[in-house]
């Protein structure tokens, strides 16, 4: 359900999986490009190789976490099966005791992660946005 998609390590030049397991409760990126949600210009599915390349250029942080890569995008016409591979491999990386980090892709991308995480006690949810386009559930991809 993971491709890979970059050579460097990902972001910040992280690792692909964790050392040990006393790694849990560290950060794990999983890209998700897509552009499901916006129906009026394309690019979004382009923000996690764009936040990936950024990092390469920036002081890795302190913090030591993962990146796992992409969530493949075969079949990604059908927005329903893609936003379930999306949930399916969030509550993988936290089933693992990870913290998932999803760079999208656009904001209809929110449902599937929050959907995966739900069932957390303490959920915490970080939504950097463009703009505040909020739509009812039933209205989305």
């Amino acid at each position: 359900m993971l491709t890979r998609q970059h050579e460097d390590g990902g972001l910040y030049g992280w690792p692909r999986r964790p050392d040990a397991p006393s790694d849990k409760g560290r950060p794990c990126v999983i890209g998700a490009p897509s552009d499901h949600g916006n129906v009026v210009s394309r690019g979004a599915a382009l923000g996690p190789a764009a936040v990936r390349y950024a990092s390469q250029r920036l002081q890795p942080p302190r913090l030591r976490g993962y990146d796992w890569g992409d969530v493949e995008r075969s079949g990604a016409a059908d927005p329903a099966a893609y936003m379930a591979r999306v949930s399916g491999v969030t509550a993988d990386i936290r089933g693992q005791g990870l913290c998932p980090l999803l760079p999208g892709g656009d904001h209809s991308l929110t449902y599937a992660q929050v959907s995966a995480l739900q069932r957390e006690q303490d959920l915490c949810l970080l939504w950097f946005d463009a703009h505040t386009d909020f739509r009812a559930a039933d209205k989305s991809p």
